[in-house]
């Protein structure tokens, strides 16, 4: 299903393309396989026109890019869709692009940058916003315990930890994670290491083997 090599995709085959590239991200394919159908994707920014920025289809490409490694190229297609936001005025796009944004921002270790754009994101939420409502939490819960915070931590985790229908999200393995690492902030390693083997097994269970 998967358009020819030179030619110019489609909307659809664009989503095809980045929904693959996430995919194979998530199975540990080769980085340069990974990053090509990212590229191919996003094109020239083509997943944002008609005011698609709304939706989540352009975030896989961000989130492909970052297991990638492509920190950077990236930040470039997050910054992109902020724009888009801000041009269109449009509250639930501009929480997508803060969510993407955070975390390449994170990597890099800018890590008081990161926290901003997650606290922008969950600030969202009473206006409707929820698509990454739980790893948006994650993102924020390791940047504070990163910054030496963990009681703000702990209020981060408060907001998902009792959200049932979280626990059946595909997010839930990552607040797990997070969790972890504010348990091990917090001095209770053993609670932590529980956590973190039944994350692990929740990815690979769902197909997401990649280190």
């Amino acid at each position: 299903a998967l358009p020819p090599a030179g030619d110019q995709p489609t909307a659809g085959e664009r989503e095809l393309l980045d929904q693959l590239a996430m995919q194979r991200a998530f199975e540990g394919r080769a980085r340069k396989q990974v990053v090509a159908l990212a590229e191919r994707a996003w094109g020239t920014g083509e997943l944002l026109t008609d005011g698609a920025g709304d939706g989540v289809t352009w975030t896989l490409v961000s989130g492909a890019l970052l297991v990638a490694d492509e920190v950077e190229r990236g930040l470039e297609v997050c910054e992109a869709a902020l724009a888009d936001a801000r041009r269109r005025g449009s509250p639930m796009a501009y929480a997508n692009a803060c969510y993407c944004r955070a975390w390449p921002l994170f990597a890099q270790g800018r890590v008081n940058d990161s926290v901003a754009d997650s606290e922008s994101a969950l600030a969202t939420r009473d206006d409707g916003w929820s698509a990454f409502l739980g790893t948006a939490a994650a993102m924020l819960i390791m940047g504070l315990v990163e910054r030496g915070e963990p009681a703000r931590a702990r209020e981060a985790l408060a907001i998902v930890e009792d959200e049932e229908t979280m626990r059946a999200s595909t997010q839930y393995p990552m607040i797990l994670v997070a969790a972890g690492r504010l348990l091990v902030a917090e001095g209770r390693p053993e609670e932590a290491l529980a956590g973190l083997l039944s994350a692990g097994e929740m990815l690979t269970a769902a197909g997401m083997d990649c280190p």
